[in-house]
This record gives structure tokens, sequence and C-alpha cells, in this order.
């Protein structure tokens, strides 16, 4: 398997799960991550990462707590 930014984890589990990616949220902190997910069609979150300068940009939504972040 192939690593991120490839989306091949996500539609692995994707079918693996029998699910759309329209169903799904992603919660990523890395730029590959996010990329990843993005890539694969599912929308996603950015855990917000203050230690380093990393770029979340792409993410739908950028939270420092999770639990707090709305997607539409």
């Amino acid at each position: 398997m192939q690593s991120k930014p490839n989306p091949e984890i996500y539609f692995k589990t994707l079918t693996e799960l029998h699910l759309a990616a329209a169903e799904c949220l992603a919660v990523e902190d890395s730029y590959y991550g996010i990329a990843a997910a993005k890539n694969a069609g599912i929308k996603t979150i950015a855990y917000q990462e203050t230690r380093m300068k990393i770029d979340q940009s792409n993410a739908d939504v950028c939270k420092e707590y999770v639990r707090s972040a709305q997607i539409r």
C-alpha cells in the first residue's frame, strides 16, 4: 500500500466498510494526511498543530479542539 498523500488507504477503508466518501469525516493533523483524505473525496477536519508550522489550509475545518468542529 502506498503512503499518504496517496488516498489508497482511504479508498481501501471505504470499500471494506461499504461506505461512500460523503458518509465519512477524516480527522488529520498533517499536510499529507489532509491531502490523502481530500483526494479520496472525504471532508476533513484538521486537528490544529501548534508545535510545528504545518500547512493545514486544505482541510475543510481546522480546530484546536475537534469536539467543537462543525462541517456542512
